[in-house]
């Protein structure tokens, strides 16, 4: 399976710099695993059926919301690992709070409305059937049909 277009090495600072963190915290390869950067690919081409051949401004978007998902599933993933405090030496200190699950909700918000702004996206629904009551008339007297 290709992958999506991110062939640029680029995209690694920019996944950094918006989770605000180095490649300390995670490496070039972390991000590469088929767990990341592979499940993210995955998710988006479930909703852009076109991706292997959409160009411009489309790609863009594409490339854009591949991003934030990998951001959003990274998010996940420092959530179940933040320690909340490190030591140092002889200096030991807290953590940020930080709330990884709204991180990551605010990442996979982002990444919808990149999705949406691709426009060969189309939205679709769920097929709803809805029952209503029937009322059944003339039943024998015996009190079964």
């Amino acid at each position: 399976m290709a992958n999506l277009p991110l062939t640029d090495i680029d995209y690694y600072t920019e996944i950094r710099e918006l989770l605000g963190i180095d490649e300390t915290i995670v490496s070039d390869d972390a991000i590469d695993r088929d767990t990341v950067k592979g499940q993210a690919e995955r998710d988006l081409k479930k909703y852009v059926t076109d991706w292997s051949t959409i160009t411009g401004d489309n790609a863009s978007n594409l490339r854009t919301a591949v991003i934030y998902r990998i951001c959003a599933i990274l998010c996940d993933r420092f959530r179940i690992l933040q320690p909340s405090g490190e030591v140092i030496g002889d200096y030991e200190y807290t953590l940020s709070n930080t709330d990884w699950t709204k991180m990551a909700e605010r990442f996979d918000s982002l990444m919808a409305s990149a999705v949406q702004n691709i426009s060969t996206y189309v939205v679709t629904y769920p097929t709803v059937v809805l029952a209503t009551p029937t009322i059944v008339e003339n039943i024998p007297e015996w009190g079964y049909i």
